[in-house]
């Protein structure tokens, strides 16, 4: 299973589209390198870091909320679109959420497409 997660993450990174997966308690597992730059902080400083200190509560839509505090309501999403607050400037984009289980463990995945 490692062989085959070393192989996901790297096509991940690769990824042109900014990706982030938290685990079920919301803290950050993984983040791409076009999401480093789209939310302009580096992997190192934001990897076991709750999701919460990148997007805040206040700034979610109802399409975020299950993202954000994953407890409250699990549930997917596919391109809906919505603007994200980031660094004093509203961006709108498209996000698809996806959740996954890996070893009995769940994690959700925020994929963004920027319009």
């Amino acid at each position: 299973h490692s062989d085959q997660l070393t192989l996901y993450t790297a096509i991940l990174d690769h990824l042109h589209e900014p990706v982030i997966t938290i685990n079920n308690l919301s803290f950050i597992v993984h983040m791409n390198k076009a999401a480093e730059k789209y939310f302009s902080i580096k992997k190192i400083g934001a990897l076991k870091r709750r999701i919460d200190t990148i997007l805040k509560e206040e700034q979610s839509t109802e399409v975020m909320t299950c993202y954000l505090d994953p407890g409250k309501a699990v549930k997917e999403v596919k391109n809906k679109k919505l603007s994200l607050s980031l660094s004093n400037e509203d961006r709108e984009c498209r996000v698809t959420i996806r959740k996954s289980e890996l070893k009995n463990e769940l994690f959700f995945s925020l994929f963004i497409t920027e319009l």
